[in-house]
């Protein structure tokens, strides 16, 4: 379901008026990635499926330090 404009103007306000700041209490990770040439195209651009994949080892790291312990994923592709 769409948002009318209205709602959608009025969240867009609101995030913009939030002051974000580094404080928190949740965990941090900073994943750091090469990009092998074999996976960008002629423009330099990733594939889509390798950055899906780095997607979801961002999720998983953060997962795992949000309960403190590795957990478990049901993959419904293969990352290479």
């Amino acid at each position: 379901m769409a948002l009318d404009r209205p709602t959608r103007q009025r969240i867009k306000e609101l995030m913009l008026a939030e002051e974000y700041t580094a404080a928190t209490d949740a965990p941090r990770t900073a994943p750091r990635l090469l990009v092998p040439p074999g996976v960008v195209n002629w423009g330099g651009d990733a594939h889509g499926g390798t950055v899906m994949c780095w997607i979801d080892e961002a999720a998983y790291a953060c997962a795992s330090a949000w309960v403190g312990e590795r957990g478990d994923a049901a993959v419904a592709g293969r990352c290479a």
